[in-house]
């Protein structure tokens, strides 16, 4: 499914090309006429017949569809196509400007047999006398243009079609305020010269009954044009949009939204110096420019696989989500007011931050490929830092005096520093640094300091290259011998790990070899003496090596 409905009074619904009249690529043409006319209506579809009639009794002024002879109707310029069992349906109903009506009004709702024209594509109405317009159920409907000329007094229209309808133009409606516009597979919207639209705060595209559950729609291409002076949010996500043009003039948007769209290629942004809120999650966009948006204070576009290009020298971001794209370099030394940053799950090699970043306070890099990554002394208001997932090698967290949270699991840490002086980390209360380098050394140095840490997730070691399989040996000498740890060797009975009996093993200078076959492993249980707090235990270890013979 598609669009279902759109509405449009404050909120527009729908796509929304907002293009000028003069457009010839947006604007609805009339096909060439038929030169086959029915004599009469007995050669016609008489459900067609039925249903012009309908529209005449509306509108008993007019004196349209009067008599047999539909080459003498005047008023209404119709086309017609001959079906299979040679009888004519209507194909074209158009009114032009030069014909005179008074209010006229066209309801072709599908009720029944008085609205419905089975055969009918183009709906082409250029008047200033519309009242009324509701069309629904037309099975082969495909383009709608209604054109006021700038003088009808139709203040809502609805429009609602099926997978058939692409193209719907709405031109120069003076008093339009409300649009309901539908359809499932809808290409191309254009709104042009609605001059009661540029009162309008808020334009947004949603389904009418927001509890129904739809598919996004596939509207490929919007472009606004003309004077939106009081607009300052646009909502357009899930339409399928493939091209976005902004050639309006916008000086009071401050929100826009792009989310789940079909957006590819470089997206660049110019004019819009109030835009603060910009939302292009989930497309295809390779090359992103935005620096001409100096206020913009929050930026997602996540979930862009294709971004590798990303132009954003933006002082006043608050808040920026790139997960998921394919960026391989992240430079945030111009972002003065950054808090959040997020690019989780990308490509990143390189991420710069500079003293401009005092305020940042959040920052997950996880699952990228970084291995260096370094800490200005001013970038110490972060409170949440998630580098699970990288290359990194060292990091030095020495000026991190808001640190409530570390997640560093995964990484090929050797050497992890924090500051030594306890006042800096009073508020530092969870570390996990699983699966790296860090031998027992490094990080009994850590809880030293860190008094106050609540949860330190450090097993299992598993990097540290303690295991000489070929000699069924476990090296445990730094901890046992410098650490004064003591080493407690177990054996996996299938189920659970267990001590492992004496005579399975023989123990040298810290070192532990073993003349059984089976799974083993050396593990410390506790921090020793001279640690402040107890860390490990048996069911969380810390994991010196583990060997299968």
């Amino acid at each position: 499914m598609g669009i279902k409905h759109l509405l449009c009074a404050g909120v527009i619904l729908l796509g929304l090309s907002m293009g000028s009249c003069s457009n010839d690529n947006l604007q609805v043409k009339p096909p060439k006429p038929e030169e086959n006319i029915p004599t009469t209506i007995a050669e016609c579809v008489s459900a067609d017949i039925v249903t012009l009639r309908a529209i005449a009794q509306a509108n008993p002024q007019a004196n349209l569809f009067e008599g047999d002879k539909p080459k003498e109707w005047k008023g209404v310029e119709l086309e017609w196509v001959k079906n299979k069992d040679g009888k004519y349906s209507v194909s074209v109903f158009r009114i032009k400007e030069e014909t005179k009506l008074t209010d006229f009004v066209l309801r072709l709702e599908g009720k029944g047999e008085a609205d419905v024209l089975a055969h009918l594509k183009t709906i082409d109405i250029v008047s200033a006398a519309l009242k009324e317009v509701k069309i629904s159920a037309q099975p082969d409907l495909k383009k709608v243009r209604i054109n006021g000329i700038g003088k009808s007094k139709v203040e809502s229209l609805d429009i609602q079609g099926g997978k058939a309808l692409k193209n719907v133009s709405i031109e120069a409606m003076p008093a339009l305020t409300a649009i309901m516009l539908g359809g499932d597979e809808m290409e191309s919207v254009t709104l042009d010269n609605l001059p009661a639209f540029k009162e309008q705060s808020n334009l947004k595209f949603r389904i009418k009954n927001e509890e129904e559950k739809t598919e996004d729609t596939v509207l490929k291409s919007l472009i606004l044009k003309g004077d939106l002076k009081m607009l300052d949010g646009l909502y357009l996500s899930g339409l399928g949009l493939e091209e976005l043009i902004i050639e309006a003039s916008l000086p009071a948007m401050t929100s826009l939204s792009l989310n789940r769209n079909k957006l590819k290629g470089t997206f660049e942004l110019k004019g819009l110096e109030k835009l603060q809120t910009l939302y292009l999650g989930n497309n295809n966009i390779s090359t992103l420019k935005v620096s001409a948006c100096p206020e913009l204070t929050e930026l997602d576009a996540s979930g862009n696989a294709t971004l590798t290009v990303a132009d954003l020298n933006l002082p006043g971001l608050k808040t920026l989500d790139l997960n998921e794209t394919g960026l391989t370099a992240l430079d945030m030394s111009s972002f003065a007011s950054i808090k959040k940053v997020s690019a989780y799950s990308s490509k990143l090699v390189s991420v710069t931050l500079s003293a401009q970043n005092s305020k940042l306070s959040q920052l997950n890099l996880s699952e990228n490929h970084i291995e260096k990554i370094d800490f200005p002394q001013e970038v110490k208001s972060i409170f949440l830092l998630t580098l699970n997932k990288n290359e990194l090698k060292s990091l030095d967290l020495t000026h991190m005096t808001s640190l409530e949270r570390a997640l560093l699991n995964d990484n090929k840490l050797e050497s992890l520093v924090v500051s030594p002086n306890e006042k800096d980390v009073e508020s530092f209360e969870h570390l996990e640094c699983k699966n790296n380098h860090l031998s027992a050394k490094i990080l009994r140095g850590i809880p030293q300091t860190l008094t106050e840490l609540s949860k330190m997730e450090a097993a299992p070691q598993s990097l540290l290259g303690r295991v000489d399989v070929e000699k069924k040996q476990i090296n445990a000498v730094e901890e046992r011998d410098e650490l004064m740890l003591s080493v407690i060797i177990q054996k996996h009975d299938g189920k659970d790990w267990v001590d492992a009996p004496a005579e399975d093993f023989s123990e040298k200078g810290g070192i532990y070899t073993f003349s059984d076959t089976g799974k083993y492993r050396a593990i410390c249980a506790d921090i020793g003496l001279y640690w402040k707090f107890d860390t490990f235990g048996k069911k969380n270890p810390y994991i010196i090596g583990e060997v299968g013979l």
